[in-house]
């Protein structure tokens, strides 16, 4: 019988599996290991000359050995098994110190304050990570190539040059760790399709996770917490640097973000105008349509909830040649130019963030005077947002209370590996009288990330009754609603009455896989209930190994003795007992299914085991 169930623990649940960054020696990357996945015919952009997948790894291979300062990793791997490289570029004494800059970063999140202290200590000479994620949609060519020239220019650069651009990359390369995702989307580039292989658009996969580019990405930033964060797409013209309009997430510190987001985009669009003589728009100022940054599904939105001042830059069409590459290069160079004169006080912000969380702060900061003269949307911030941050939240971890040990489960992993704190309780303890047994999983919000925790576990605000727009709805969602768990908001108000302390709780890097049980007593069939993903994928698993599969009228599934061991010890069920089949049992067989549906339902019926056909609305009318 097949394994599904453990790669739904892999890819939906990410128990206990993380994605190695794997560094490679000079040579080793060109012609690694997916020669065979490779071999087909690539789409490279209409308008220009653009660099082909397949280049990629020689490419980078050359740039590492030629250079002493860039490393090249290996963070990951596409649906179809394609590699997403991630290129560090830096003085070559602080690509040796790459470990000890990550600690100093995760230190911000236990200790903000002596973060400070340490970055003061430096006198100026703290190194900052900024992230750029190229390529997002793989028909948006130009992310990829401008990054790669990017790269080069870091790389190769040599007294002798132009003195000035010798100057302003000696400041980059001694200010800033340059984090490259190369090329996000390589099954969507080879396609020339702005989805991946599986139909995700993956820049609204970001707080569902579903796909295996989108989980090594959300890695990569909650392991660095990057300062700055750079999404390369195309094409809007005039060229579009966020931030953004109205809505923005009341989850956010967003007087902090603009105050840094709204300088270096007029620093990127002045750098555009230099090189190029492009013009630009940055949303916040300009009306522009809706271009809110309300949702986490998108990555540099996700990135603002690990403190970094995250941006969507757009490339514009003019020309649609070679100079969507030069508008991407000038804009990224512009932030990297203004990153490296002004980290300093942006660390500090970014610290605030941070330290605003340790407190659960409920205060809602203004935006500064000089920020709401620069906008047109200052009606916005009267009507303002109140924050609401609970003081807590309860997951029970009984069974009586929840539906699906094995969503616990899900709901706890994807928490930790998003970077948000989770402890148990080690007694019992009551709220609202109610009692909760130890080991309930309690989610303090008086954590570093609590704008990230809050969105997974909220409700979501009911803005059915709101006069607003957004972008890409949907605009409200929840995970424990989405995914059948139980929790409990503690309300802020209630901190001072809330018999459990931090003291009576130990935090957790893992939650336990559900193990299933056997009912003990002697049977020829056993039933189960089917209210999990893993008893879907085991009735559809038993099914293609022609195994008998039965279901009664209240819905129970039931399956022979002789199979039972073998579906706890691979999906985990609850079985119980039965001596005889019952009269009223109907014989299951496999479904013949044909979806008209989104890249969601196709999705959803893989995991779940179901084998279908995709047709189109043609198809059905014929």
């Amino acid at each position: 019988m097949k394994s599904r169930y453990q790669r739904w623990i892999g890819t939906s649940v990410m128990v206990l599996i993380s994605i190695t960054l794997l560094a490679l020696p000079a040579g080793a990357l060109a012609g690694a290991g997916t020669a065979g996945i490779l071999a087909v015919d690539e789409n490279p952009s209409q308008f220009y000359d653009s660099i082909l997948y397949a280049e990629i790894a020689s490419r980078l291979d050359q740039i590492q050995s030629d250079s002493n300062r860039v490393k090249v990793e290996v963070i990951g791997n596409s649906v179809e098994g394609r590699e997403l490289f991630l290129v560090t570029v830096s003085e070559p004494d602080n690509l040796e110190k790459l470990e000890y800059y990550q600690n100093n970063r995760r230190l911000m999140l236990t200790n903000p304050k002596q973060a400070g202290v340490l970055h003061d200590d430096f006198e100026g000479n703290f190194k900052v990570p900024v992230f750029i994620n190229a390529s997002i949609h793989g028909d948006e060519y130009p992310g990829v190539d401008a990054a790669i020239r990017l790269i080069e220019t870091l790389a190769y650069n040599r007294p002798g040059s132009s003195p000035q651009l010798h100057k302003e990359v000696k400041a980059i390369l001694k200010n800033v760790i340059l984090l490259v995702n190369v090329v996000q989307n390589p099954d969507g580039r080879v396609a020339g399709t702005r989805r991946n292989a599986n139909g995700f658009d993956l820049n609204r996969d970001f707080m569902t996770q579903s796909q295996p580019e989108t989980r090594a990405t959300v890695e990569l930033i909650s392991g660095w917490n990057p300062m700055v964060l750079l999404d390369l797409h195309g094409y809007i013209t005039p060229m579009l640097i966020e931030p953004c309009t109205p809505p923005h997430n009341p989850n956010y510190e967003y007087d902090l973000y603009i105050k840094w987001a709204l300088y270096e985009a007029k620093a990127m669009a002045a750098e555009l105008l230099d090189q190029t003589g492009l013009d630009s728009q940055i949303p916040f100022i300009e009306d522009s349509g809706d271009w809110d940054d309300w949702a986490a599904t998108y990555t540099p939105m996700y990135g603002m909830y690990h403190g970094s001042y995250g941006h969507t830059l757009e490339t514009p069409s003019e020309g649609w040649g070679e100079l969507t590459v030069d508008a991407h290069y000038a804009a990224v160079w512009g932030a990297l130019k203004f990153v490296a004169e002004n980290k300093d006080e942006m660390i500090t912000d970014q610290l605030e963030i941070f330290e605003r969380g340790l407190a659960n702060d409920q205060y809602q900061y203004p935006l500064p005077p000089e920020i709401l003269d620069e906008t047109k949307w200052d009606q916005y911030w009267e009507e303002g947002y109140i924050k609401n941050y609970p003081h807590a939240y309860i997951i029970p971890a009984d069974e009586p209370i929840q539906y699906s040990d094995h969503q616990v489960a899900r709901l706890v992993e994807f928490l930790l590996f998003n970077d948000v704190q989770v402890t148990q309780a080690n007694d019992q303890f009551s709220y609202n009288d109610v009692t909760y047994l130890a080991g309930s999983y309690i989610v303090w919000m008086n954590q570093p990330k609590r704008g990230l925790a809050n969105t997974i576990l909220d409700s979501g605000p009911d803005l059915s009754g709101e006069d607003l727009s957004f972008y890409s709805p949907p605009s409200v969602w929840s995970q424990p609603l989405l995914w059948g768990v139980h929790r409990v908001s503690v309300a802020y108000e209630d901190k001072d009455e809330f018999e459990l302390t931090v003291d009576g709780t130990i935090e957790v890097d893992q939650a336990p896989l559900p193990v299933g049980s056997l009912d003990s007593m002697e049977a020829n069939y056993y039933a189960y209930t089917p209210d999990t993903l893993a008893a879907f994928q085991a009735a559809n698993d038993l099914l293609e190994d022609d195994v008998d599969v039965y279901r009664d009228t209240v819905g129970s599934l039931i399956i022979p003795a002789e199979y039972a061991e073998e579906v706890i010890s691979t999906y985990a069920l609850d079985l119980l007992a039965l001596s005889t089949l019952p009269d009223d049992a109907i014989q299951l067989e496999p479904q013949k299914i044909a979806v008209n549906g989104d890249e969601g339902v196709l999705h959803a019926l893989r995991v779940l085991g179901f084998v279908s056909d995709e047709i189109s609305a043609q198809d059905i009318n014929a």
